[in-house]
């Protein structure tokens, strides 16, 4: 029942980062930079209350069950194999931008040609702005070939000059991949605005994002090798640690519990009614205020 998300390899081409544009519009007659509007990002509010916020009850009566129900969704994501990676390719994005922006912070508004021939914004971060990120994805051959015709990832990323904006975004489309050997599908789910939802604090930055615990909130469709489920999953990730954890339903289903991994063998669950420490290899769960009982 360990959650630590598997260390696994999502092959997939190196970031790219398709557009990043920044506001630094100086005016004639102003000294500060003009807004620019920013695309709105899809409200991820009641996702994050269920992990900031529980509501459920934890008692021994629904103790195994939220338990088992915690080890399922973990191997689930586990299968899927994203969180790691995406992580990984919106941290390269954001260490590219500051890059080039540090390059580019001392001039004003400009343009230069890319290889395309095509012209584009010289980047800064000292304004509104935001960052298209494409990673295209490395197919089921035996040694990863990044293709078009293996699919992609994509995400938006909004910032200002405080950082970035809480609620990262994108979708997936029909992205091939290899996790731990097994084929794996990745598509769209239902059509809403971002299949793929990343919630990254209220304080994060290009420099201290990966330091702080994410939630992510998908709505796609999975196969591995060839079954296919959709997979519509909330769950938090600490990348330090590369550990998940999970928004389970309690009693009713309509109030949760938050579980997520101490140690290999023991759980914490965090609920309305206090934090639990549940041994497995024990079977007995101790609350923060001393109450015990095994299940």
């Amino acid at each position: 029942m360990a959650a630590r998300a598997s260390p696994t390899t999502l092959h997939l081409l190196p970031m790219r980062i398709q557009t990043a544009m920044a506001a630094l519009l100086v005016g004639a007659c102003a000294d500060r930079p003009e807004p620019i509007d920013k695309p709105t990002p899809p409200d991820m509010g009641d996702v994050v209350r269920r992990f900031e916020q529980p509501d459920g009850v934890f008692d021994q009566a629904g103790a195994k069950r939220i338990l088992e129900d915690y080890a399922a969704l973990a191997i689930r994501i586990n299968e899927v194999g994203l969180p790691i990676d995406v992580v990984d390719a919106v941290q390269s994005a954001l260490s590219e931008a500051l890059s080039e922006s540090e390059k580019t912070q001392s001039a004003a508004l400009s343009t230069d040609v890319t290889p395309t021939g095509a012209k584009r914004q010289a980047l800064s971060l000292a304004a509104n702005g935001t960052l298209g990120i494409k990673r295209i994805c490395a197919g089921w051959a035996a040694t990863p070939s990044p293709a078009p015709e293996n699919g992609s990832l994509s995400l938006r990323v909004n910032f200002s000059e405080r950082g970035l904006d809480p609620v990262a975004w994108g979708d997936a489309a029909n992205c091939r991949f290899l996790t731990d050997g097994a084929r794996v599908l990745v598509d769209e789910g239902s059509g809403r605005k971002g299949d793929l939802r990343l919630w990254l604090g209220r304080s994060a930055t290009f420099k201290s994002f990966g330091d702080q615990n994410l939630i992510f909130d998908l709505d796609l469709k999975v196969e591995v090798e060839d079954v296919g489920d959709t997979a519509a999953l909330s769950f938090g990730f600490e990348p330090s640690a590369g550990l998940v954890s999970v928004s389970v339903g309690a009693d009713d289903q309509s109030r949760r519990v938050v579980v997520s991994p101490s140690s290999p063998s023991v759980l914490t669950v965090a609920a309305q009614n206090g934090t639990f420490e549940c041994n497995l290899t024990d079977r007995e769960c101790r609350s923060d205020v001393g109450q015990s009982f095994s299940f």
